[in-house]
């Protein structure tokens, strides 16, 4: 009996290996940043029009006090200081009466500074004397009121143009006395009447004269202002 041979088994024909497909390198993540974005005031810069105009900003302006200047002192030369000097002299109070009966033939009101605290006396005799410091510090202490003071000045004033003496305001040690602006008031001592000129005029002057004093003295039947009417402001001398 022959023995029998296998046939070789044959071989199951191989695929060809295939490669797997590659997969495409994934990318690392891109960093971000995480913080928050900052907001700016600051706007783009915008072009600027040559032109057209600039608009115009309203402002608020505060309103301007406006100061009146100081009045400038100038310097006085030795020449106007001697001139100026003649308009000031001392009187020896022995001649106070005639150099008072001078100044009013000159047209001129007088400023008196005592030195000697006897002419206070003298004006007394010699003059329709008002002593208006009192009604000031009266008016000043809120015991009088200032119509009634100036009343008083009022009545001398007529009085003196009367009689035709001088009114001799004593203001004693107050020299702080403002004719032009306080111790003014229209009808009773207005500011006309340091005005030694245009204070003669009748429609000036009978403007503080009122009806019941409407007449001269003695049998004169309308009032009139003396010619020899003056003023003096008399004022008590403590030092240069």
């Amino acid at each position: 009996m022959k023995p029998t041979t296998k046939a070789p088994a044959k071989a199951a024909p191989t695929k060809p290996a295939t490669k797997a497909p590659e997969k495409p390198a994934s990318k690392a993540p891109e960093k971000t940043s995480t913080k928050p974005a900052v907001k700016t005031d600051k706007k783009a810069p915008v072009k600027k029009d040559d032109n057209k105009p600039a608009p115009i900003e309203e402002t608020k302006t505060e309103p301007k006090v406006f100061e009146q200047p100081k009045p400038v002192l100038k310097p006085v030369s030795e020449k106007d200081l001697a001139s100026l000097m003649e308009e000031f002299r001392a009187i020896p109070l022995n001649k106070l009466d005639s150099y008072l009966n001078a100044a009013a033939l000159n047209g001129k009101y007088v400023l008196l500074f005592d030195k000697t605290g006897k002419v206070q006396d003298f004006m007394n005799y010699k003059a329709t004397l008002k002593d208006f410091y009192k009604e000031v510090v009266n008016v000043r202490l809120g015991l009088k009121e200032k119509v009634d003071s100036m009343e008083e000045l009022r009545r001398g004033l007529v009085n003196a143009m009367r009689l035709g003496g001088n009114l001799a305001i004593n203001l004693d040690k107050l020299l702080d006395v403002n004719f032009a602006e306080e111790w003014t008031m229209d009808t009773y001592f207005p500011l006309m009447v340091f005005n030694y000129e245009d204070w003669r005029q009748d429609d000036n002057y009978m403007s503080v004269v009122r009806p019941e004093e409407n007449h001269g003295f003695q049998d004169e039947p309308h009032f009139s202002m003396h010619e020899k009417f003056n003023m003096v402001i008399l004022c008590l001398y403590e030092s240069d």
